[in-house]
């Protein structure tokens, strides 16, 4: 008999990595790691940006790195593993979307993900066959961007500004 599949348990928060600060108003969301839950989630998420009174410009950003980020966790983390699950919290921390998404998919390819010292810069267009674009906009979007991986789980935490510049 088939089993349902298993949503993935978040790993206990570690000191000093990944914080979300103290937060307020707060979406957490449990969804399949698939495109068209991805392109659900984000509706989702537009819709309680909006509800805050928030910018076009400001949910578009927002949606821009959480569809990036998203797909990049259904096309790669869960390349293997159709029936992978994707946890996401997000909360608004003052001026801030601070974001955390959880999957128990393949891990990041290390030295891909922009750690401390590591900001991609934006690929020339000519070199690009499709995408390439998604790490350089996460970065130059999102603030603060820390990935954990503990066992078999990828944390990725991030803020994301909520203040037209």
């Amino acid at each position: 008999m088939p089993t349902a599949p298993r949503k993935p348990t978040p790993p206990e928060p570690m000191a000093g990595e990944c914080p979300l600060g103290e937060c307020g108003g707060q979406l957490s969301l449990n969804f399949p790691g698939q495109p068209h839950a991805v392109r659900a989630t984000l509706l989702k998420v537009h819709a309680w940006l909006k509800s805050g009174g928030y910018s076009d410009t400001i949910c578009g950003d927002a949606e821009l790195v959480l569809a990036e980020l998203l797909n990049n966790i259904a096309e790669h983390a869960y390349a293997d593993h159709p029936d992978g699950q994707i946890d996401m919290t997000l909360s608004r921390c003052g001026d801030r979307l601070c974001v955390r998404l959880h999957d128990q998919g393949a891990e990041l390819p290390q030295g891909l993900w922009p750690g401390a010292g590591n900001t991609p810069s934006a690929p020339a267009p000519e070199t690009l066959a499709e995408g390439g674009f998604g790490w350089f906009l996460i970065t130059h979007l999102g603030e603060d961007i820390c990935y954990c991986r503990r066992g078999k789980d990828n944390v990725l935490t991030l803020r994301i500004p909520l203040a037209d510049p």
